[in-house]
């Protein structure tokens, strides 16, 4: 325990006196972390005078050794979606003991943390809480518990090709923002009955009409975001007119192509019977009122981006 020799006092003769001298003991691999309470037997030491004799009478010493706690934390680290509650279980191994923690600007005692935390932003947020245990006055080691906080993806989709058309396959692609993890599950809903759970799924539309199309999806943290949108399907063709009446009553009065604004960037020119254009647009939306020209028959021809035309004869009569 104390190696070497030790010398009470200064050599002044051996003239026989009391002289009070104070030892002190260094006792190594101390403190005992989370044993129960012991004691250590602390033998007299050996000293001697300066005339060379032996000091006896030193009584041994029983020195009584405090617990030292420990505390661990789990999860750590712990992985969570911003704005989801979470809770980390602080476990002392002296059950006594009263465990300490801090961290997001807050703190508390208990043996647990139960926070929430948002991440408005693009990456990561990473927040360290500090934690320690006391226990009859003998203090941990503080640990650090790292809780990473994701923000929400943002689910998004496309529907291809455009305009939707019944009986045509219609691809549906998942185009959701993820930060951390990644998307690793989709529940699709087409509006009409029907669901899918792969990213990329195919689906045809039977009747025309308006269908709300949903997406949830969820990344591998189990973050969550959910999308809809309506999805419109037309007809295989579109609907050409033959008969128009501007007379001001306010009933079929323009040139109406119906599903018009499906088909994209168009050109409308409209020929008399002599093949003089009386009217020409490009990018035409159904806004044609032929209220300028006379009764008879014209013919058009309605052209767009792909290449394809649509001609037909009109009829118009206003009386």
């Amino acid at each position: 325990w104390m190696p070497g020799p030790v010398t009470a006092g200064t050599a002044a003769g051996c003239s026989f006196g009391t002289t009070i001298k104070t030892l002190s003991l260094t006792i190594p691999s101390c403190p005992l972390t989370c044993d129960t309470s012991s004691s250590l037997s602390i033998p007299p030491p050996v000293v001697t005078d300066a005339c060379g004799n032996i000091i006896t009478g030193i009584p041994p010493k029983v020195i009584t050794i405090k617990q030292t706690p420990e505390v661990t934390a789990s999860p750590n680290p712990l992985t969570t979606c911003s704005g989801d509650p979470f809770t980390i279980t602080l476990t002392p191994c002296i059950s006594t003991s009263i465990v300490s923690w801090s961290g997001n600007s807050t703190g508390g005692t208990g043996t647990s943390i139960n926070q929430t935390i948002t991440n408005t932003g693009t990456s990561i947020l990473s927040t360290t809480y500090l934690v320690s245990a006391v226990n009859n006055t003998c203090i941990s080691d503080t640990i650090s518990v790292t809780v990473n906080t994701d923000p929400l993806p943002v689910a998004s989709f496309a529907a291809l090709p455009q305009p939707v058309i019944i009986n045509t396959p219609l691809t549906f692609s998942d185009n959701s923002a993820v930060v951390g993890g990644g998307a690793n599950g989709w529940f699709w809903t087409f509006g009409d009955g029907t669901n899918d759970v792969t990213q990329n799924p195919t689906h045809a539309y039977s009747v025309p009409g308006t269908y709300n199309v949903c997406l949830a999806m969820q990344t591998s943290d189990g973050c969550l975001d959910t999308v809809c949108r309506d999805v419109t399907v037309i007809p295989a063709q579109l609907i050409l007119p033959n008969v128009i009446t501007p007379n001001n009553d306010n009933e079929n009065e323009v040139l109406y192509f119906k599903y018009l604004e499906y088909f994209g960037n168009n050109d409308l020119k409209v020929y008399d019977r002599w093949g003089s254009i009386v009217y020409e647009k490009k990018n035409y939306v159904n806004d044609w009122n032929p209220g300028n020209v006379s009764d008879g028959t014209y013919y058009y021809v309605l052209t767009f981006e792909d290449g394809k035309n649509y001609p037909g004869f009109l009829q118009i009569i206003k009386n």
